[in-house]
């Protein structure tokens, strides 16, 4: 027996919500339908709650993968029994007078084939309903495709003394009745490009569906697309006054879960005005204000997100489309936006830092941190570059010159010392590595990523490298490119260790070979070695901690850890062993790291309430320690006078830990001097005054440590 309605469901995922909208329609006051719901390949228990609903007029079809709501929609339309069919989004559901209201609308009007859309309301997932904006509208002329609307009072050739309140009809109004008249009406077509239309509301003739179905090319914006075409084929149209169905907002839908909504309404809506069946018949000033509302929302995200460029470009491309802005009041909004993001560009994307100073230093001591100490740090981003060369140490060339931050402390300009020694270098390589024999490079055609740079050691490895990795995993880069890997990784444990907690694929580099990189993506180092973003540094910590708990790797040392470098020669502590003695007493373990595999480290500074050590001896392991741990940095004074930036200051303070210093001091009258920059980039480790053995004052170190008892 053939049913009047036909409801089409297209459900994905939906099983906790799908029990609501069958039963919405089961307990219909007009009676005389059938349901069919197109299961587009959902993974949960979907079949099974719809099974369990007894009622002979529900029909369960299940495709064989996911292909998306308009195939769906468009395989019921198929399966469709009844003469009128009907929709309803398994997250929705319409109120019981639903069907009777169309039944009634339909007898009404008498036509043989008609379009009925009916009013709706919005309902938050807590069941606060409100009145979506639906202007009322009285009919669809057959002969000529137009809308007689409340919104048309509004239009400039209306006369404006006219006005209908929300429940009144034109119809009712014949002095309105005949001003519209002699008014611009509003056409069909503009009307469904101004106004969301959802299926949810129609009510279509089959007839009507043999010349028109949902295009799966369209998967966004397809109601509009789909009443565009119906109206194009001259059908009468009509509105139902009455609220009958209800959205519901649920987190996970199109409209308010999906964080690439605008992108994609952009994209399907220049698909839409470019159809053959709809040329010339689309008002331009209607394509520009959605254009321009799309726009809108992109230079909103963008700003939010501090996307400098971008909030620029969409800004404008918003505002040319619609000078008054696409509802007349969002181009305020937009030259505040322009006027930040041009005047504002640089300190907008710099994270502000606002770092406690250490407690309990000496005046000339204190100066010499707050010398160095950074108010604000620019976080790295991702670039994308094409046909670019990667030196094997990591130094990025494009055009013939360095890529800006590929180096700490390296600006990619030529006033600048590093620039110019890397410049030299990398332009060497390049092209010998491009016309000559000794070095060999590589053409790569598929993607890849750089994570080192020219200085690389554990430090740089776990505070810039992983950072680096985490971005390009952030934006799923990992997936569809491969690291550029130094063949002499393989001999490195903390590199190869590290990389097992991320899923990355890579292109291993002969040692001294270079590549040439079709497409690469480079994020950025920091510009300072000491300028952590607090933001990005956080997600390492995170990270790798996370792959300690999920593999239960523990720690065997107590929560107080005392790092020592005896055996090493240099940078030590010359009476350690007293040292030592005094942090035995409060409870500190001794640990020499390099006994101690990469993920045993982890998970000893992650246990660590208290780290001592000098400085660059392990000390960026404070990385995998607890917010508001304690923290000790033993530091050469000479060395702070003269260089030192106090990275681990701004290491520890991006981490929130409580962060001390201690001076030591040179007791063997050593005067190494630091190696000249601008005569050459190589120096031997003896010549650095940071590999100085310095002297710890006993006393001054029972008064650091006497916040944290025995």
């Amino acid at each position: 027996m053939i049913s009047y309605f036909s409801i089409v469901i297209p459900t994905y995922n939906r099983a906790s919500r799908i029990v609501q909208a069958i039963q919405s329609i089961l307990t219909q006051s007009f009676q005389d339908f059938e349901i069919i719901v197109i299961d587009d390949a959902s993974t949960d228990n979907t079949f099974q709650i719809v099974s369990e609903i007894k009622d002979d007029r529900i029909k369960y079809y299940r495709n064989e993968t996911n292909q998306e709501r308009c195939l769906s929609r468009n395989k019921g339309i198929e399966l469709a029994q009844g003469t009128y069919i009907c929709f309803l989004d398994s997250d929705d559901y319409h109120l019981p007078n639903h069907l009777e209201t169309l039944y009634l609308a339909i007898q009404e009007k008498k036509e043989p084939v008609a379009f009925f859309f009916t009013n709706a309301w919005d309902e938050t997932e807590d069941g606060l309903r409100s009145e979506r904006n639906c202007p009322l509208v009285s009919r669809a002329s057959t002969r000529n495709n137009t809308l007689t609307s409340r919104a048309s009072v509004n239009e400039k050739n209306v006369l404006k003394r006219h006005s209908l309140n929300e429940n009144s009809e034109l119809e009712d109004s014949k002095e309105l009745k005949d001003n519209l008249v002699l008014a611009e009406a509003l056409e069909a077509y503009t009307y469904f490009l101004r106004y969301t239309v959802n299926p949810q509301r129609w009510c279509v003739h089959r007839e009507i569906f043999e010349k028109v179905k949902f295009d799966p090319e369209v998967i966004i914006c397809e109601d509009m697309d789909t009443s565009l075409r119906i109206v194009s084929k001259n059908y009468p149209i009509f509105q139902i006054k009455e609220r009958t169905t209800v959205y519901v907002a649920a987190k996970d839908s199109f409209t308010h879960g999906d964080s690439e909504k605008w992108e994609k309404e952009v994209f399907y809506l220049k698909r839409i005005f470019v159809k053959k069946e709809l040329k010339g018949k689309l008002l331009g000033k209607e394509k520009k204000r959605l254009l321009s509302m799309c726009y809108f929302h992109l230079s909103r995200k963008s700003f939010d997100k501090k996307q400098r460029l971008k909030t620029i470009i969409y800004s404008l491309k918003s505002f040319f489309l619609c000078f008054k802005g696409y509802n007349g009041k969002t181009n305020r909004i937009l030259i505040y936006q322009l006027y930040r993001s041009i005047f504002s560009f640089k300190n907008r994307c710099k994270e502000k830092l606002d770092f406690k100073l250490p407690l309990n230093l000496k005046d000339d001591e204190l100066s010499l941190i707050k010398k160095h100490q950074l108010t604000e740090v620019e976080p790295s981003n991702v670039l994308v570059l094409n046909n670019a060369f990667v030196s094997h140490e990591g130094l990025v060339l494009k055009n013939g010159f360095l890529i800006k931050r590929c180096a700490f402390n390296l600006k990619g300009k030529l006033d600048n010392t590093f620039g110019k020694i890397f410049q030299r270098l990398t332009l060497e390589q390049f092209l010998v590595a491009k016309f000559g024999k000794s070095l060999k490079g590589h053409k790569v055609e598929e993607p890849l990523y750089v994570i080192h740079t020219k200085w690389f050691n554990y430090s740089f490895w776990i505070t810039d490298s992983l950072v680096r990795l985490i971005l390009l995993e952030e934006k799923g880069i990992l997936s569809k490119a491969k690291l550029i890997y130094p063949v002499e990784w393989t001999e490195i444990n903390f590199v190869t260790d590290a990389l097992q907690a991320f899923n990355v694929k890579t292109f291993k580099l002969p040692k001294g070979e270079h590549v040439f990189s079709k497409k690469l993506y480079f994020p950025e180092t920091r510009e300072w070695t000491s300028s952590f973003s607090p933001s990005q540094i956080q997600k390492v910590r995170k990270r790798l901690v996370s792959y300690v708990n999920d593999n239960n790797i523990k720690s065997h040392f107590s929560d107080r850890i005392y790092l020592t470098r005896q055996g090493r020669g240099i940078r030590t502590i010359e009476n350690e062993q007293e040292v030592i003695e005094l942090l035995k007493g409060y409870n500190f373990s001794i640990v020499n790291f390099e006994e101690l595999s990469f993920w045993e480290q982890v998970a000893t500074m992650h246990n660590a309430t208290a780290f001592i050590s000098i400085h660059g001896a392990g000390f960026a392991n404070i990385l995998f320690m607890n917010e508001g741990s304690f923290v000790l940095e033993l530091i050469n004074k000479a060395y702070a006078e003269k260089e030192y930036k106090f990275p681990f200051y701004h290491l520890a303070s991006s981490l929130n830990l409580k962060y001390q210093a201690q001076f030591g001091v040179v007791s063997n009258n050593n005067t190494q001097e630091l190696f000249d920059y601008s005569n050459d980039y190589k120096a031997n480790e003896s010549n650095f005054l940071v590999n100085q053995n310095i002297a710890i004052d006993i006393e001054l170190l029972k008064i650091k440590l006497a916040d944290l008892g025995s």
